[in-house]
């Protein structure tokens, strides 16, 4: 990260969208939609998340 970015006047708004293994189509088409309906000049940062199987965990 530069000093230009950290102070910057206008943070960055970041977006999470989650979703477990049976919601994953759904988050994509939701994604696809909004990535059209937003102008080009909107800034965000996109967390795309998705959890895994608890029989996979820690």
């Amino acid at each position: 990260m530069t000093d230009q970015h950290a102070s910057s006047q206008h943070p960055v708004p970041v977006v999470g969208i989650g979703a477990s293994a049976g919601g994953l189509e759904a988050m994509s088409q939701l994604i696809c939609r909004l990535d059209a309906a937003w102008p080009e000049s909107a800034q965000f940062t996109l967390l795309k998340l998705r959890s895994l199987a608890a029989s996979l965990g820690h």
